[in-house]
């Protein structure tokens, strides 16, 4: 079980895509997830997010918009041994690191200062971004190159396999440029 906060004006298109990943998961004979939306709360956030409105918060004006929380329930899927655990976004001056849903608890700090390196072909070479996998079996992590993912996992679909897993955190938590520096704003 995973939980998250997602941007209540997303909630719609949230549950379409969670439609089109569990029938893509049924035809690759894998598990969907199911989610349950909770409470509603509002948090800071900059005028420039999705369904942002101005508001006295604690007493200051400030841009909020609403947020649900979102539980997400299922199991993770495995690969040939291998589940996935973050996907690294390499295309910015530092890599953003975003956990998978059903992860573990793995330590991924290693990975916010990783390069383009991949461990199973041990090549370097220009990616947007790399996947860390984890071994059910013995807990090790792996850096794999996504153009890697078949030849690693030994199977054809194991992209899209892994795309079925690396989707839901792209609607989640809103970045840290989101949140507006403390005091009163200007109208």
């Amino acid at each position: 079980m995973e939980t998250m906060m997602l941007n209540t004006a997303l909630t719609g298109l949230f549950s379409k895509k969670l439609s089109k990943v569990n029938t893509k998961a049924a035809k690759l004979g894998m598990a969907g997830v199911d989610v349950e939306f909770g409470a509603t709360v509002e948090q800071p956030c900059g005028s420039d997010t999705i369904a942002a409105y101005q508001t006295v918060l604690e007493g200051k004006k400030c841009w909020v918009a609403l947020y649900t929380e979102v539980v997400i329930m299922g199991e993770a899927p495995v690969i040939n041994g291998y589940r996935l655990v973050a996907v690294v976004d390499l295309r910015g001056s530092k890599p953003v690191v975003r956990k998978a849903p059903h992860s573990s608890d793995a330590d991924l700090s290693p990975y916010f200062e990783t390069d383009c390196r991949c461990d199973h072909c041990n090549t370097f070479r220009a990616r947007n971004d790399v996947l860390v996998v984890q071994s059910v079996e013995t807990g090790e992590l792996m850096q794999i190159g996504r153009n890697c993912a078949n030849d690693f996992f030994g199977t054809k679909d194991a992209k899209q396999r892994l795309a079925v897993s690396d989707w839901i955190d792209t609607y989640g938590q809103g970045s840290e440029s989101d949140n507006l520096p403390q005091g009163e704003l200007s109208i």
